[in-house]
């Protein structure tokens, strides 16, 4: 949405005649692996003084080890198969609409996924080997714009599922939909990087205006989500400005 995330931080920053460039390199469908070899890549060009990389759930799925700069393909823009369109809505289609309606459906079918496994409240093996990969990146990335005095700062975006649980105030069976945030957010504290997770935001702004923040049929942002991530996000940056700009040696 061009209306929010980089652009609308920047229109914010323009109103409050806060001095700042913003630069937009995000790619779609990059986990946290491609994120930091592309800030290793675009650094030296842009020289920024605060980096904000975007994480999600799907990033601890997919992320692998970093083993030198040419074992992952870097990409500018992100390269999507088309998708193949029916003509007409089945039956399939249509009964699949219907039971991701419900929210309880739509968060009981999620736990019955591999992917649950990811939200234990007793961690599996997997989910800790994925954890340590994620936390070896985000030093890596931190390690990284430290040693060019520039500070870093994580967006943590989470899954409808996630938003749905919390916001209904569910109790799913051996579940911690705030597992993720828990543990990076404390790794974050222990490591001097900023960690901004939006579940809480979502999941209040769902419960209190009783409106859906994502597509239900791909579990993107939808506009009003992109709308409360921005704004959140937007609000938690000016202050890390306000901040440094009363610390200037930092």
């Amino acid at each position: 949405m061009r209306r929010y995330g980089p652009f609308y931080l920047k229109k914010k920053l323009v109103e409050k005649r806060l001095e700042a460039e913003v630069i937009k390199a995000g790619v779609p469908a990059y986990d946290t692996t491609k994120e930091v070899l592309m800030l290793e890549k675009l650094f030296p060009q842009y020289e920024p003084d605060i980096v904000v990389l975007v994480f999600l759930p799907n990033d601890l799925f997919t992320n692998t080890p970093i083993i030198s700069n040419e074992n992952i393909n870097i990409e500018d823009k992100s390269v999507r198969k088309k998708d193949e369109k029916s003509s007409s809505l089945n039956l399939l289609t249509l009964y699949k609409r219907i039971l991701i309606s419900s929210d309880w459906v739509y968060s009981k079918l999620y736990t019955m996924t591999g992917r649950s496994q990811y939200f234990s409240s007793t961690p599996t093996k997997t989910f800790k080997d994925q954890l340590s990969i994620t936390k070896d990146l985000l030093l890596r990335a931190l390690r990284y714009s430290k040693s060019r005095d520039a500070e870093l700062i994580v967006l943590s975006i989470p899954q409808q599922f996630q938003v749905l649980y919390k916001a209904n105030g569910y109790s799913l069976e051996n579940s911690d939909v705030e597992i993720i945030d828990n543990e990076l957010v404390a790794f974050a504290k222990e490591n001097g990087f900023t960690w901004i997770s939006v579940l809480d935001v979502l999941a209040d702004y769902s419960n209190n205006e009783d409106t859906d923040l994502y597509y239900r049929l791909d579990g993107h942002l939808n506009s009003e989500g992109n709308r409360v991530v921005s704004e959140y996000f937007t609000e938690m940056f000016i202050e890390i400005l306000g901040k440094r700009a009363n610390n200037p040696g930092r």
